[in-house]
């Protein structure tokens, strides 16, 4: 709760959302109701519920009902949901069973080559953002441009290759010349 207090004090008219993580014991640990909860705490504060997107952990298939448990209390209470997957097949399941806002892939996990393409394809269709994490290298970020290009999507990317983390928010034209 102090990140999200924290985020949306800072100085400035950002539209920025916050990404908070989820992590993966909580997932066994909700009660029947989190999200309400979580909502009404930030209501309480005011802070705005429609700029929090909620970082589901990559599931085993043996929790992927539970994954769908706690991703629909979230989006019942208002929350967008992001969930990371772990390679394209992974994402294809994910968007199929989650239907998450944004789906979230590690840059360096893309060998599949088509099955990145249907993946960013199906995204597009379902109106799902596709954000490739991890992005560390050149050769990397070069590989998701054609990607991007050849799928007809854009795709959003975060990693040091861009920046380091930051303890404050990036003015606009700055975050976009990143």
């Amino acid at each position: 709760m102090l990140h999200a207090i924290n985020f949306f004090r800072q100085a400035g008219d950002s539209t920025a959302d916050l990404y908070l993580n989820v992590h993966d014991r909580l997932l066994s640990a909700v009660s029947s109701n989190h999200g309400h909860a979580f909502r009404r705490i930030l209501d309480a504060l005011e802070l705005p519920l429609d700029r929090v997107v909620l970082q589901l952990p990559a599931a085993t298939p043996q929790q992927g009902w539970l994954l769908n448990y706690v991703s629909d209390n979230y989006r019942r209470n208002g929350f967008r949901f992001a969930v990371n997957a772990n390679s394209a097949r992974d994402g294809l399941a994910v968007l199929d069973r989650s239907r998450p806002d944004v789906l979230k892939l590690d840059a360096r996990e893309l060998q599949d080559r088509e099955g990145v393409l249907t993946l960013l394809r199906r995204a597009a269709a379902a109106n799902v953002s596709v954000v490739c994490k991890r992005l560390e290298t050149p050769q990397h970020l070069a590989a998701l441009r054609e990607l991007s290009a050849a799928a007809g999507v854009v795709l959003l990317v975060q990693g040091y290759l861009l920046d380091e983390p930051r303890s404050v928010l990036l003015e606009e034209p700055a975050r976009r010349a990143a």
